[in-house]
């Protein structure tokens, strides 16, 4: 799966947990810019992403977490490990 692909599926899952974010805001969200996005918010969208891609994140990578392009990094580099 290449960086756009990556980028476009997640965007629909932080679409599908934060409803209320705009496609414009997607790509610069945080924890830190969604008031919506606390700790239930982390384990939701972890999960919807784990489902959409197919992927495990451990407790440590779970914490790493915390923006839309920090995901997008976490999910590159898993997708370049199962290549591998």
């Amino acid at each position: 799966m290449n960086p756009s692909e990556i980028r476009t599926q997640l965007e629909e899952c932080f679409s599908v947990v934060f409803a209320d974010l705009t496609a414009e805001e997607i790509p610069t969200a945080s924890m830190e810019t969604v008031e919506a996005w606390d700790s239930l918010g982390t384990l939701t969208l972890v999960g919807v992403v784990e489902q959409t891609f197919g992927v495990s994140a451990e407790i440590d990578d779970i914490a790493e977490l915390v923006s839309f392009e920090k995901i997008a990094a976490w999910l590159q580099a898993v997708a370049s490990r199962q290549a591998a």
